[in-house]
């Protein structure tokens, strides 16, 4: 996990991680300063009920569109 985490300043592992099918690499994405907001919108219109935790936590400003 510690390993995803580091990643996730590399642009191309944190839009992978974000487009992932795997809920814990878009629960990873949701949680990086390094997010764009192309997806944190993308991120905030999955299913995942933590993943809209983690981004309004860690992402406070953007509104969601539903």
């Amino acid at each position: 996990m510690e390993r995803v985490r580091d990643g996730l300043t590399d642009p191309k592992v944190l839009r992978r991680a974000a487009t992932s099918a795997h809920p814990l690499l878009r629960r990873t994405a949701a949680q990086s300063p390094h997010l764009p907001p192309d997806l944190v919108l993308l991120l905030a219109r999955t299913e995942d009920p933590l993943v809209e935790d983690l981004l309004s936590v860690h992402h406070p400003t953007p509104r969601r569109r539903s």
